[in-house]
């Protein structure tokens, strides 16, 4: 009886020094806890992950640096909190902007920080993982892309010098506008006519060839899709800029955007070239395969688009007499 009273305390005390034991482990000074503003995002979305910490008054938090690295996620923007305190206690946040452009299921890892309370003790916590969908911009039901959200972050210290490179540039253009203008003044007062090639092709009838020597290209065939897109965005921009007299061919799908508006082209015209410049965005930028179908049909898209506003006269001849008619006068 005595045997088995000794061996019940004992399994008793070695319970008790357990509990103990897991309760110190357990037990932190500072809780720190991360969440996101969502679980499923699209390519491009911007997601914001939110680690907070709650610590004792007088704590020293120290967040993880400019070097963290969250592959395949983008830091865009960090931004800390100003330290909150109530109830002896202090609470800070540190908001990370992430950005992924893959789709599938991904973790953003457990992040630690690092503390030292008032008393000199110090110790490391880390956020719990947090698990995000990543899905593509087209939906089953659609049948164009959605645009990509923009993300735009330019450092203070960055914006003097773009504003000096910006400076230069108007400058640059001002003198060449007025050098164009100067040797068209000139060419004006010439006394002999020059004659004018009458054999410059419409862009219209251009860019419809070269969109049917596309069509019979091998860049689908070889599944460099790639390619394909920037061959076709450049066709289409090269017609858009002759059209409607701008520099489509250097400019982005942004800027295009805001051109179309500017020159007051109609709605569902501006609607159509921007879907297909976006789609080939998705495909040059963010690493989408679209079927070959959808790639052939882009095609039969940018023709329907040249047709719709191609110039009911030859563009290049009727500036040609006019030019003429200029000389004589």
């Amino acid at each position: 009886m005595s045997r088995f009273v000794c061996i019940l305390l004992g399994l008793i005390l070695f319970s008790v020094s357990c509990g103990c034991v897991s309760g110190k482990a357990d037990t932190s000074p500072v809780s720190v806890t991360a969440e996101t503003t969502g679980a499923r995002f699209r390519i491009g979305d911007v997601i914001e992950l939110n680690i907070h910490v709650d610590a004792p008054d007088g704590t020293l938090i120290k967040f993880p640096g400019d070097d963290l690295d969250l592959k395949p996620f983008i830091i865009r923007e960090r931004r800390l909190s100003t330290p909150e305190r109530r109830d002896r206690n202090v609470h800070e946040n540190l908001i990370l902007s992430l950005s992924v452009f893959e789709i599938g299921e991904f973790e953003i890892p457990g992040i630690e920080v690092s503390w030292e309370l008032s008393n000199g003790e110090t110790g490391t916590a880390s956020t719990e993982p947090q698990f995000i969908r990543i899905e593509s911009v087209l939906t089953p039901d659609d049948k164009e892309p959605r645009q990509l959200k923009p993300i735009i972050s330019v450092p203070a210290r960055s914006r003097f010098i773009i504003a000096m490179i910006v400076g230069s540039l108007i400058v640059i253009a001002a003198v060449s506008l007025a050098i164009i203008l100067t040797r068209k003044w000139k060419r004006k007062n010439l006394t002999d006519i020059i004659p004018v090639p009458e054999t410059l092709r419409p862009a219209d009838e251009v860019a419809l060839e070269s969109l049917a020597n596309l069509r019979e290209s091998q860049y689908l065939i070889h599944g460099d899709v790639k390619t394909f897109f920037v061959v076709l965005t450049g066709i289409l921009k090269t017609y858009i800029g002759h059209r409607f007299a701008f520099n489509a061919p250097e400019h982005t799908t942004g800027e295009i955007r805001f051109d179309l508006k500017t020159i007051g082209m109609e709605p569902g015209v501006q609607t159509d070239i921007l879907h297909l410049l976006d789609l080939a965005d998705m495909v040059k930028f963010a690493k989408y395969l679209p079927p070959d179908d959808h790639c052939r049909s882009a095609i039969q898209k940018a023709e329907q688009i040249i047709i719709r506003t191609r110039s009911t006269i030859n563009v290049p001849q009727a500036q040609a007499v006019e030019q003429k008619e200029g000389i004589a006068s």
